[in-house]
């Protein structure tokens, strides 16, 4: 029995877990599955804005590529947890 409470984390907190968990080596099928049941479902434009450089961003010391690398990771993330 699944048990359905709201998800009230912000959605650019589960990408960003998403993001960590697949850099860092915690990509697992339970994990994943659990960050595709909190979204529902991703798209472009969201992606883009999520892996946009801002001011903040170089404060920490990313670049546009890390942005890129990001991109991708949603991406695949999406096209493999969720499919249509």
């Amino acid at each position: 029995m699944k048990i359905r409470t709201p998800v009230t984390t912000p959605r650019s907190n589960i990408l960003d877990l998403i993001v960590c968990s697949i850099d860092y080596g915690f990509y697992d099928d339970v994990l994943m599955d659990a960050f595709r049941e909190m979204l529902t479902w991703v798209d472009d434009e969201e992606i883009a804005e999520y892996c946009t450089l801002t001011e903040e961003h170089k404060k920490q010391g990313y670049a546009e590529e890390d942005m890129e690398v990001w991109g991708e990771r949603l991406e695949g993330f999406r096209d493999r947890y969720m499919k249509n």
